[in-house]
């Protein structure tokens, strides 16, 4: 078992570089400058990505099919996960809206 185990852990490798495998993701905090939906880019004015020596600026990314893009609208503060791709694009896999509902959900019993 050890020797199938150590296979498998070798395949999923592939021919990654070793400073940068292709599961490595990356967070940072971002403002949502605008949203296209049919083709699945969400342009965002995010925070230093310190792991990747980024500094703050303003970029389109594309959005992994499995991510719900119907919430995310502009102006929205967000937490974003993305990660490289084989050909060495970054895209957003996981979002996460920091504003919390807006004053008008509270739930008030007066």
């Amino acid at each position: 078992l050890p020797d199938a185990q150590r296979d498998s852990n070798e395949e999923e490798a592939g021919n990654s570089e070793p400073s940068e495998p292709p599961a490595a993701r990356y967070s940072a905090m971002a403002t949502v400058e605008a949203v296209n939906r049919e083709a699945r880019v969400i342009k965002l004015a995010h925070g230093p990505v310190e792991a990747l020596g980024w500094p703050a600026m303003t970029m389109d990314f594309g959005v992994a099919d499995a991510l719900d893009l119907g919430a995310i609208e502009p102006g929205q503060r967000i937490h974003f996960v993305m990660r490289r791709t084989d050909d060495g694009r970054y895209v957003v896999d996981e979002i996460h809206v920091q504003d919390g509902a807006p004053v008008t959900e509270v739930h008030d019993h007066d």
